[in-house]
């Protein structure tokens, strides 16, 4: 299969229109030749999978009343801790964890997939906090072959569009879930939003972000172009994101995932990228232009390991491992608990030191503490 930008445009509007979501869906399950597909967050209470979390999800047609059924089921899912501890914006197959026969042994099996006539599942996480995260699933009919690498490197290229779709829709309009944006609206949202042009010219404002740009504290207004506060630690990264984001969906990448922002006086908030190019839909917002949604510390910031990959380009396990480290692991302990060798992991902390001109441990953990924390 081949990525397509029909998918991201989709993923995109998802962003702008959250109702569009069960449509993205269908394509998702027809380009995988899947019985259907989900994307959903979850937030636990307390440790996950000790209670049922609170699930908002998305699919393509399906029926609902099986859907709704897997929620306390979750917990009985084979290897569904490490389905939820796996590596975010890294897709995996059911059957790359489980053996077949085996899997056809559980009270999940028995109770949810062999009654709907389902097999494998492709899935991956796109988001993951301490009590929460975000994943996405397409569970396949019997007919169907089993999920191949091919197919988890397909959906790896999305993850990362989906996560950043799915922030937007939770920093932009938490309960009004099926509004669209359109720019006449904007100013009645408490997320502060900027639309922003070619050499980050401003071109519209809505009354939080001209609050944001009165305080001084994450962003400034210079001669009419949006710029970072001087305390960032990095003042070129929300251009950069900015210009990437002007050249369309797939130009993103990582770098319009939670630019971090920091004030002088220490506050921490992150700036959310929305290309309007490519979509009518978007277009209503400003065409030829990017929107810029910050998440305040009263919100949710992204976690250590998206601010590490937007900043410095780290991988995912580099960034895993870092984040790991900062928390005062040692490579040994990583080794251990991800089931690398030690000579893996110190493999990876030199690519991280290289990346971040960081020369030894003591350096990187201390770049770690400058970067926005997690804050959900």
């Amino acid at each position: 299969m081949e990525h397509g930008d029909p998918l991201l445009g989709l993923i995109y509007d998802c962003a702008v229109e959250p109702a569009q979501w069960p449509q993205a869906m269908a394509e998702f399950r027809d380009r995988l030749g899947a019985a259907f597909s989900i994307i959903g967050f979850a937030e636990y209470d307390a440790q996950p999978f000790t209670t049922p979390p609170v699930v908002i999800y998305h699919h393509s047609p399906w029926d609902s009343q099986w859907i709704e059924g897997l929620v306390p089921l979750m917990a009985s899912v084979p290897s569904g801790n490490a389905v939820y501890f796996s590596e975010v914006d890294k897709a995996w197959s059911q059957m790359q964890l489980v053996p077949e026969e085996q899997f056809q042994q559980s009270d999940f099996y028995k109770g949810w997939v062999k009654p709907q006539n389902l097999r494998d599942s492709l899935a991956g996480n796109y988001l993951r906090r301490n009590l929460s995260s975000g994943h996405f699933a397409a569970p396949s009919f019997t007919s169907r072959e089993l999920y191949t690498e091919a197919d988890r490197q397909w959906l790896q290229y999305y993850l990362p569009h989906f996560r950043r779709a799915m922030l937007i829709n939770e920093n932009v309009d938490k309960g009004r879930h099926a509004t669209s944006l359109y720019q006449r609206a904007l100013d009645g949202l408490k997320t502060p939003v900027f639309l922003v042009g070619p050499g980050m010219k401003l071109t519209y404002v809505n009354a939080r972000g001209e609050a944001l740009l009165a305080a001084g504290e994450f962003l400034v207004r210079k001669s009419g172009q949006l710029a970072s506060s001087p305390a960032q630690h990095d003042p070129a990264a929300l251009e950069t994101a900015v210009a990437r984001a002007l050249k369309g969906d797939a130009d993103v990448g990582v770098a319009g995932l939670g630019v971090p922002l920091v004030s002088a006086l220490g506050g921490r908030a992150a700036a959310y990228l929305l290309p309007l190019s490519g979509s009518e839909r978007r277009a209503e917002l400003g065409a030829g232009q990017c929107a810029v949604f910050v998440a305040l510390p009263d919100g949710h910031a992204p976690m250590m390991p998206e601010m590490l990959r937007t900043l410095y380009d780290l991988t995912p396990m580099e960034a895993r491992i870092t984040t790991l480290l900062s928390l005062g692991q040692a490579p040994a302990e990583m080794a251990e608990s991800m089931g690398l060798s030690l000579a893996t992991v110190r493999s990876h902390l030199a690519h991280c030191y290289a990346k971040t001109d960081a020369p030894d441990q003591r350096a990187l953990v201390k770049l770690c503490s400058q970067l926005v924390s997690p804050l959900g």
